[in-house]
């Protein structure tokens, strides 16, 4: 993952993280998928935040706008 820049990962590799975190049994396959609402609420009480591309180290997204 050398193209992302420094502190921010995958959103893949961010979710198989919070998956284990939260240990989840089995995986996401087909119609099997954890509500998109959970994984985000969860996502945010582990620390990962989103990433805005506008904003400068030390700025929140609100902040760059």
């Amino acid at each position: 993952q050398n193209w992302l820049p420094r502190r921010v990962m995958s959103a893949w590799r961010a979710a198989g993280i919070v998956h284990a975190l939260e240990r989840w049994p089995g995986h996401e396959c087909g119609d099997a998928v954890t509500g998109v609402d959970k994984a985000w609420r969860a996502a945010l009480a582990h620390g990962f935040r989103p990433y805005d591309a506008v904003a400068e180290p030390g700025q929140t997204p609100a902040d760059a706008n």
